[in-house]
């Protein structure tokens, strides 16, 4: 199934029935693979989806406009260029502060809305597991820091460990999370969202209801919403964003009140999509 080009100024989906599931589980890999500096999508005069910082601020400090285009740059210059204490002055002179940074230093960037047309539903997470075209159990192997449409946070590289739905024959799959904390041009870029939940540390699971790749490469799951994403604790819990925690369900099916552990989502996702054995 082809989705409507994703641009910076307008990114659109598709919205689709999740695929018949054949349940895939794969042995751990102990090969090491780059992360990637760019991505891109393949439709004509489409920028890329996500650059690594070093690319996408030059070394004076100036956003790369051939890297994003004008739009994305503006928008990183604003970032790079507005105090994060937005000082208050009166007759010439710094009398004070609007605001403090969350930490010295910090240029505080929040949260980012994209208003998508048809957006997957994400209520419950029975909703997230049957209308993805891929559900994936992943292993987080590397991590780096820049800018997805403009938007800083960190791009996560997964080994898929158990997925259903969308076959997945790479070896790695990427997905963008708009938090962190990283440094570029001089400026110490602090990105919060609360929408979403802690990401993952590198060792550490995640499970991802997405679309199918649709980059030049085949590996980039685009996150349309928080609720894509639900995190796994080294313990075995659930890291589960704030929609799905149960003060946001009233009134919907406390089916994520039951879900605490990675084996309770696995069972949910094999129950509602389950029906090839593993391989």
């Amino acid at each position: 199934m082809a989705h409507p080009p994703l641009t910076v100024g307008a990114l659109l989906l598709v919205a689709a029935l999740a695929t018949p599931a054949i349940a895939q589980t794969r042995p751990g890999s102990e090969s090491s693979y780059p992360m990637p500096k760019s991505l891109s999508l393949p439709y004509e005069d489409t920028l890329p989806i996500w650059a690594e910082a070093s690319i996408a601020v030059s070394a004076n400090g100036e956003p790369n406009p051939a890297v994003f285009g004008s739009a994305a740059a503006g928008r990183i210059h604003e970032i790079l260029t507005t105090p994060a204490d937005n000082p208050i002055y009166f007759n010439g002179e710094m009398v004070g502060y609007q605001s403090e940074p969350s930490a010295p230093g910090c240029r505080d960037v929040g949260t980012t809305f994209f208003d998508y047309p048809d957006p997957p539903p994400r209520g419950t997470v029975d909703d997230a597991i049957t209308s993805s075209e891929v559900a994936v159990l992943g292993r987080v192997t590397a991590k780096a820091y820049g800018f997805s449409t403009g938007d800083p946070g960190q791009l996560f590289q997964i080994e898929p460990v158990r997925s259903f739905g969308y076959p997945l024959t790479q070896a790695r799959y990427y997905f963008f999370v708009p938090i962190g904390r990283f440094t570029v041009g001089g400026v110490t870029i602090c990105k919060t969202d609360e929408r979403y939940a802690e990401p993952p540390d590198v060792g550490g699971e995640v499970f991802l209801f997405v679309f199918k790749p649709e980059d030049t490469s085949g590996t980039f799951f685009f996150i349309y919403n928080a609720g894509d994403i639900v995190t796994v604790d080294p313990d075995g819990s659930l890291r589960l964003p704030r929609q799905y925690t149960p003060d946001e369900q009233q009134g919907a099916v406390p089916r994520a009140a039951a879900l605490r552990t990675r084996s309770d989502l696995l069972a949910r996702i094999q129950t509602l999509r389950g029906n090839g054995a593993p391989r």
